[in-house]
């Protein structure tokens, strides 16, 4: 029993040790730093949780129908710029980002 524990609390140590932390700047096919290709606008708060979150929802002169998220780091710098699929709708996905801060690249350095 002591032998079957030890080595129990080995293997666990062993999967909890090699856990791969994601680069929240990297850019690959179906992340966006924390963002993925599936995340809903109600779990930005999750992805970004030390940065702020604006929502924008168009402008009433000109009568566009947007509604934009933009979201800035602790120290006040925009990232990001979000589209959702569906407008006023927490459960959609991201349709559009573009990417404002030069931190985002790729796994080749390309940003």
């Amino acid at each position: 029993m002591y032998k079957y524990s030890i080595s129990l609390i080995a293997v666990v140590l062993l999967f909890t040790s090699c856990k791969k932390e994601q680069n929240e700047f990297l850019i690959t096919k179906n992340y966006i730093g924390l963002l993925t290709d599936t995340t809903q606008v109600k779990n930005l708060k999750m992805a970004f949780p030390n940065d702020s979150i604006v929502n924008y929802k168009g402008d009433s002169i000109f009568k566009i129908p947007m509604n934009l998220v933009e979201v800035y780091d602790e120290a006040g710098k925009m990232l990001l710029i979000l589209t959702p699929s569906k407008m006023s709708d927490p459960t959609s996905t991201i349709n559009n980002i573009r990417i404002v801060d030069s931190r985002y690249k790729t796994d080749k350095g390309i940003s």
